[in-house]
C-alpha cells in the first residue's frame, strides 16, 4: 500500500489536480518579431516550483533563445504554435548561454514533457548557422539541436513537429526512462542534420515520421570512458527518409550498444537534397538517395551485441545492409549476435550489403533471416573482379571500399558463425558479379537461397578462404548458371547439400577435396 501511494504521488502533477498555466499570463507577444524567452522560460519555472503541471502554450509564433524545461513540468504546444529560435547565436547576444546547445533543454530535470501538435523550428538555414560540416567543433561558431535531453529520467516527448535545427534534430545523451511518440522531424536546413540521435537507455521510440539530411535514426555512444553503454531501446512504426543512413548505429561506438529492438519501418529516399552532393557516387541516378537503409558500425573500440532488426522495407537506398567491426581508433572489441530478419529492399548503385571485419577481428554471430534485396544491376567483369581493400580505420561508410562492390548482393569478410536463411538476392537488370562472395570466413550456413545468376561465367557463389561452410536448399529461379561454386585459397569443409543444379555446367571449381556434395 505505501509503494502505490508513493508512486501516485510522483505522478500527481499529471492527474486531474494538477497545475495548468497558459504562458500568455506573462505577456509574451507571440508576433514573431518579438522575444518570449523571459515569459516563457518564467511560466516553466513558476509551474515547477509550485509543484509542476501544465505549461500551455497557445496559438501563435513565439521567437526565443533557448529555454530550459524543470521537474515536474509538461510543455504543451497548441496546434498552431510554434517555437521559433533566435538567430542570435553568438554569447554576447545572451540568447544562448555558453554552454548551452539546443533550443529546448532538459537538463539533469525528472518527469518532464514536450508535447502537443506545435511546432519547434530552429531556423537552421539562417545564414548565421551556415558553417559548413561538424561546424560546432571547428571553432566556427555555435549551432543547435532543436531538443536535447541530457542526464534526465522520466521524459515524454508527444506529437510535436520538429524542424530546421542547426545541427542534430533530437538528441537523448546520457539519460534514461524516455518515450518519443508521434513526434514528425522535417531538418533539411544544414548539414549534420540527424533526426534522432539516441545515447540513453531504457528508450522507447514509436510512431514517428522522421525525414532528415544526415542520419534519421542514429545510436551513438558518445562516453569515452566507456562507462555509459547505451542499452534497452525500443524503435516501431516509424517512416524514415533521409539523403544518408536511415537506421545507423556507431561513429561514434567508444562505449557500445546491447540489448535493443528496431521494428515495423520504411525507409524511402528523402524529398529533397539540398546539402549532400552525390556527384561522384558511380551509378547512382537520384542525388536523393538514402545511402545506408541499415548500418551498424562499431570502430571506435566499443560493443555491440543483442541486436534485432525486423520487418524493413526500403526502397531508393544505395547499400541496405552495411556491418562493419573496424579500427578507427586502434582498439577494437567486439560485433556479436545481431539477427536481422523480414527485410525487403530495393536498392541502386553498385555497393551491395556487406558483413566486414578486420584481419584479426571477426565479426561473429550475425543471423540474416528472410531478406529479399532486388538491386539495380548492370555490373561488370570488372566489378567482378575488384580486388577489394581492407581500410582498417577507414570511416565506415558504403563507399569506403570505393563506389562499387565484387558482389550484386553480399559481400562477407572477415566474419564467423553467419547464418544466411531463405535470403534472395535479385537484380533489375542484368549482372556479371556473384551474388555472394565470402572472404575468411568460417563457421557459415547458407541455406534456402536464391539469387540472380552471374550474366556470364562468373560463379553464383564465390569462397576465398572459407571454412566450415554449408550451402543447402538452392532454387533456381532465372536459370541454371554457368558455374555454381567457386572455392580459392585456404578453403576446406565446405558441404553442398540438397541444391537445385540441374543445368549447371560446372558445379563447383575448387581445389581437390575443398568441396564435399551430398
Amino acid at each position: 500500500m505505501k509503494r502505490i501511494l508513493v508512486v501516485l504521488l510522483s505522478l500527481g502533477w499529471l492527474g486531474a489536480g494538477a497545475m495548468e498555466i497558459n504562458v500568455m499570463k506573462y505577456k509574451p507577444k507571440p508576433d514573431g518579431k518579438s522575444y518570449c524567452t523571459k515569459a516563457l522560460q518564467q511560466a516553466i519555472d513558476d509551474c515547477s516550483a509550485a509543484g509542476g503541471g501544465t505549461v500551455i502554450v497557445p496559438d501563435g509564433v513565439y521567437l526565443t533563445g533557448a529555454i530550459w524545461i524543470r521537474d515536474n513540468v509538461e510543455l504543451r504546444l497548441s496546434k498552431r504554435a510554434r517555437l521559433l529560435g533566435s538567430t542570435r547565436s553568438s554569447e554576447e547576444a545572451g540568447d544562448y548561454p555558453k554552454g548551452t546547445t539546443a533550443l529546448v533543454n532538459f537538463d539533469g530535470v525528472k518527469n518532464a514533457a514536450l508535447t502537443g501538435f506545435g511546432t519547434v523550428d530552429g531556423q537552421g538555414g539562417d545564414p548565421v548557422f551556415d558553417l559548413g560540416d561538424n561546424a560546432e567543433f571547428k571553432g566556427k561558431g555555435r549551432r543547435f539541436n532543436n531538443v536535447r535531453v541530457m542526464k534526465s529520467k522520466d521524459i515524454r516527448i508527444e506529437d510535436v513537429t520538429l524542424t530546421a535545427p542547426g545541427t542534430w534534430t533530437l538528441r537523448l545523451l546520457q539519460s534514461e526512462d524516455i518515450q518519443v511518440r508521434g513526434v514528425k522531424i522535417y531538418s533539411f536546413s544544414n548539414h549534420n542534420n540527424d533526426g534522432i540521435d539516441i545515447d540513453a537507455c531504457n528508450v522507447v521510440i514509436s510512431d514517428c515520421i522522421i525525414y532528415s539530411e544526415d542520419d534519421a535514426l542514429c545510436f551513438k555512444s558518445d562516453s569515452r570512458a566507456r562507462k555509459y553503454i547505451v542499452e534497452n531501446v525500443v524503435v516501431t512504426n516509424c517512416i524514415l527518409a533521409t539523403n544518408c543512413n536511415a537506421i545507423k548505429f556507431g561513429t561514434s561506438g567508444w562505449a557500445g550498444f546491447r540489448n535493443i529492438a528496431i521494428t515495423n519501418c520504411a525507409i524511402r529516399r528523402a524529398p529533397t537534397h539540398n546539402v549532400k552532393d552525390r556527384t561522384n557516387f558511380t551509378g547512382i541516378t537520384n542525388p536523393a538517395s538514402c545511402e545506408m537503409g541499415i548500418a551498424l558500425e562499431m570502430v571506435d573500440g566499443g560493443m555491440m551485441e543483442n541486436i534485432t532488426i525486423s520487418n524493413i522495407v526500403m526502397r531508393g537506398v544505395m547499400t541496405p545492409i552495411f556491418i562493419r567491426l573496424g579500427a578507427r581508433n586502434g582498439e577494437v572489441r567486439h560485433l556479436k549476435n545481431v539477427l536481422i530478419s523480414q527485410v525487403t529492399a530495393e536498392s541502386e548503385g553498385f555497393m551491395s550489403s556487406s558483413i566486414t571485419g578486420v584481419p584479426g577481428h571477426r565479426v561473429s554471430g550475425v543471423t540474416l533471416r528472410d531478406i529479399v534485396i532486388r538491386s539495380m544491376g548492370k555490373g561488370t567483369t570488372t566489378h567482378a573482379l575488384k580486388v577489394m581493400p581492407e581500410k582498417e580505420a577507414g570511416y565506415p561508410q558504403n563507399n569506403m571500399f570505393g563506389y562499387t562492390t565484387p558482389s550484386h548482393g553480399l559481400y562477407i569478410r572477415h566474419a564467423e558463425n553467419i547464418t544466411m536463411e531463405n535470403i534472395q538476392l535479385f537484380t533489375q537488370e542484368p549482372d556479371k558479379r556473384p551474388a555472394i562472395i565470402m572472404d575468411d570466413v568460417e563457421n557459415v550456413w547458407l541455406n534456402n537461397f536464391q539469387g540472380e545468376k552471374p550474366a556470364e561465367k562468373m560463379p553464383m557463389v564465390r569462397i576465398v578462404d572459407g571454412r566450415r561452410i554449408r550451402i543447402s536448399g538452392f532454387r533456381q529461379q532465372t536459370g541454371a548458371p554457368a558455374l555454381f561454386l567457386e572455392a580459392t585459397g585456404d578453403s576446406s569443409s565446405i558441404l553442398l547439400r540438397d541444391n537445385e543444379l540441374e543445368g549447371v555446367k560446372q558445379v563447383v571449381r575448387a581445389p581437390e577435396g575443398a568441396v564435399k556434395q551430398l
